[in-house]
């Protein structure tokens, strides 16, 4: 359902915030739909679970080199989109 709401909401080659990260749901979605995303958490124990979530999700995409919404963009004439391509980014902050 994250995935489905990430992708429905967010534009090409967007970023997705999420304010209380948790253990970083939100920036998995992102990470496989190929956003950007920042998220912020206060709890460390949520942000170490919330970074290990992330970064294996990031490992798992480049192992299996899935073809992200933003990879897979096309212009109308069918020539590849060298802004939409850009890698997704990462960022994890401890807010506290």
């Amino acid at each position: 359902l994250c995935e489905w709401w990430a992708r429905y909401i967010t534009p090409v080659g967007g970023t997705i915030l999420d304010m209380f990260c948790g253990s970083g749901t939100t920036g998995v979605a992102a990470i496989k739909g190929g956003f950007s995303f920042v998220g912020f958490e206060r709890e460390p124990a949520y942000v170490s679970i919330a970074t290990k979530r992330l970064e294996e999700a990031e490992q798992q995409c480049a192992l299996l080199r899935i073809e992200t919404a933003q990879t897979a963009h096309r212009t109308p004439s069918g020539a590849h989109n060298e802004e939409a391509s850009a890698q997704p980014r990462l960022e994890v902050t401890d807010a506290a």
